[in-house]
């Protein structure tokens, strides 16, 4: 590995390199809680990370220093924008715990109900596709991998129980993230937090389902700070946070451990239990930025360690949107790939995750997608600055909330590719403006 050295220290540099530029943007925009800042810290982390904890796989750079371009062209438009933030900060901190709690018994109702209504339409769905909830309590593992084959085969059949599931859980929990800032007292908060992630947690152990739970705390946290820049809070981490973080470990971990045991062993990895456990948490941690690098530099300059195939031209969209693709251009079919390459380190990671810029790049090109990226960082700046500005502003609020779901699924693909997203906007916009009305109504 030693003829690797070299890329790969200038990978991991490269990731420093963000983690200061990100730090630059925070001291320009005066909050952490800045779309740009938040961006800038996910990717270092999604680099960092992965680079040093598999130190000793190779790497190409080229891909890492393409995230560090991105990095700073969704940053450039709250750049440009330094002479607003002052203001737009002593604003919203001019609000300091003065938020109104009004019409937040009438947001935990609908909270509840919207998970009640989750969980029963989850146990509504197993019985459509011929499971019991009985066999999932006697042996939930061989129960989640019968599940999980099943879905792999084809065998699963949509239904209107199963998509409404999604879309509930996904409003619910990001009404948990406004709720949790508003109640007082531990006991209610960790009420809040269990209600929230608990239909996800279900998903990962019934339908070995593991997005689903992510993507709900990135929603939760993108609600959680809404709901703080509305009281005049810019702080990214409190001690409630961190301890809602730490409460999530402790429940989050053995269950992911279950998840991954319930997979089928690959043919790249580990046979042993632990060994097969940790192969798949490594994969699904960290192996995004190798496969994605090694595509990257098939597609720049032509040398990868796998195969890929391309589309011949670009598609301008159809990637990264695939949910309106399907309907505006229904006779484009997918190239062989994407999905079904999978990049490996044999006995290290396996993964037909590239990040959500694979197929950006395909759409746009790499010039392209950069310039795309300046005009959702510009969106994403606009909505904050608005959210300082003003107590309620529902469709900024809204839009930050989703930003952040795009901005964690970056490493997955594009948050754009689920037809469930649309509904769970639309759903949250509704809570919104009804919350806004209820506070309005009552101060």
């Amino acid at each position: 590995m030693s003829g690797f050295f070299g890329p790969k220290f200038t990978a991991i540099l490269i990731s420093i390199t963000i983690l200061a530029f990100t730090f630059g943007v925070r001291h320009v925009t005066r909050s952490w809680t800045n779309p740009a800042v938040l961006y800038g810290l996910f990717w270092f982390s999604m680099t960092f990370l992965p680079l040093v904890a598999l130190i000793d796989v190779p790497i190409y750079p080229g891909g890492v220093a393409f995230i560090a371009l991105t990095v700073i062209a969704f940053s450039v438009p709250a750049l440009l924008m330094a002479r607003l933030w002052p203001a737009s900060v002593a604003l919203s901190q001019a609000r300091r715990d003065s938020s109104s709690l009004s019409g937040s018994r009438s947001l935990a109702v609908a909270f509840i109900v919207m998970q009640a209504l989750t969980l029963c339409f989850v146990v509504i769905n197993l019985q459509l596709q011929g499971f019991t909830i009985a066999e999932f309590a006697a042996n939930p593992i061989a129960a989640a991998n019968r599940y999980l084959m099943a879905r792999y085969d084809g065998l699963v059949s949509p239904n209107i129980f199963s998509q409404a599931s999604v879309v509930l859980n996904y409003i619910a929990v990001a009404v948990g993230g406004i709720l949790i800032v508003r109640v007082r007292g531990l006991v209610a908060q960790a009420a809040i937090l269990v209600a929230a992630f608990l239909p996800s947690l279900v998903y990962m152990q019934v339908y070995a389902d593991k997005g689903t739970l992510f993507l709900a705390a990135a929603y939760f946290f993108g609600a959680l700070v809404a709901s703080r820049v509305a009281a005049g809070d810019l702080r990214l981490m409190t001690r409630g946070t961190l301890i809602s973080i730490f409460t999530c470990l402790v429940i989050l971990v053995p269950a992911l451990v279950l998840t991954m045991a319930a997979r089928n062993g690959s043919p790249n990895g580990p046979t042993d239990a632990i060994g097969k456990i940790m192969f798949y948490l490594r994969s699904y941690a960290f192996g995004h930025i190798y496969a994605f690098s090694d595509w990257f530099n098939h597609y720049l300059v032509g040398s990868s360690v796998m195969e890929y195939t391309d589309p011949a031209g670009n598609t301008w969209g159809y990637w990264s949107v695939m949910a309106v693709g399907e309907i505006l251009w229904p006779e484009y079919e997918l190239p062989d790939g994407y999905f079904t390459e999978y990049f490996f380190v044999s006995g290290v990671i396996q993964t037909n995750v590239y990040t959500m810029f694979r197929g950006a790049i395909y759409d746009f090109g790499v010039s392209g997608i950069l310039i795309v990226m300046s005009l959702i960082g510009w969106a994403g700046a606009a909505s904050y600055q608005r959210m300082l500005a003003t107590r309620h502003p529902v469709i900024s609020q809204s839009f930050f909330i989703f930003l952040i779901g795009f901005l964690y699924t970056s490493f997955i693909f594009s948050l754009l590719t689920w037809t469930s997203i649309y509904a769970a906007a639309i759903g949250v916009t509704v809570v919104l403006f009804a919350d806004r009305a209820l506070s309005e109504g009552n101060s």
